[in-house]
């Protein structure tokens, strides 16, 4: 019986190994993906009226507008086109515009600005530009929402890192968080309250020689 038990709890850690490489090569993926993303930007709020053909021109209206002072030669665009719309987006809604800026420090130029003017002309107001992210991503970043959601909500400043992690600077001090569980652990340590309960993933659990179970 002991040989079973021993077999047993052999097979549960290579389990663990072969699960934290498997998430390490998800990760890793993930990164890489991510990088090749990374002059893209996505623009939500383009009217349909806008067609293919006019797209380019009017994009470059936009970005000089966005930012006057880059030489129009910079805003050199690789590709774009509009995407698919999710099913769970109201129709009435125009489809998003992924493009490619050639030159990366004019790509993240444009993003900063955007999240900064509030001088643009009607037209160009409810226009909206977002880094284009893979889905892996975006579903590992809506698990940190209850820890964002918080740090919104007691003013303190946050970026996100590659791969997934969330860095939160609060009185001159600055916090890498990598998981879910250490970004609720500094809320506490913070005081900042969060609503709910933490759940957490339970690792597989080991049987020793008494048949008492052990995690």
């Amino acid at each position: 019986m002991e040989d079973l038990i021993d077999t047993d709890n052999a097979y549960t850690e290579q389990i663990k190994s072969l699960t934290s490489q498997l998430q390490q090569c998800e990760t890793k993926i993930m990164d890489l993906e991510d990088r090749s993303r990374s002059s893209n930007i996505r623009l939500r709020g383009i009217p349909e009226t806008v067609l293919q053909a006019d797209l380019l021109s009017y994009i470059h209206c936009f970005f000089r507008t966005l930012v006057p002072k880059v030489h129009t030669d910079m805003l050199l665009l690789d590709h774009l086109h509009r995407v698919p719309k999710p099913q769970q987006i109201v129709a009435s809604l125009p489809r998003d515009v992924l493009l490619k800026a050639h030159y990366f420090h004019v790509k993240d130029l444009l993003m900063k600005r955007s999240r900064t003017a509030k001088d643009l002309p009607a037209e160009y107001s409810s226009i909206k530009l977002f880094s284009d992210l893979s889905a892996a991503t975006l579903r590992q970043r809506k698990a940190f929402q209850r820890v964002t959601e918080t740090l919104c909500a007691n003013h303190v400043l946050y970026r996100w890192g590659f791969p997934i992690r969330l860095i939160a600077s609060r009185n001159r001090t600055t916090k890498v968080i990598h998981t879910v569980e250490e970004g609720l652990n500094l809320l506490r340590q913070w005081n900042m309250p969060t609503v709910g309960d933490t759940q957490t993933s339970k690792p597989p659990r080991q049987v020793d020689k008494d048949w008492h179970t052990t995690h």
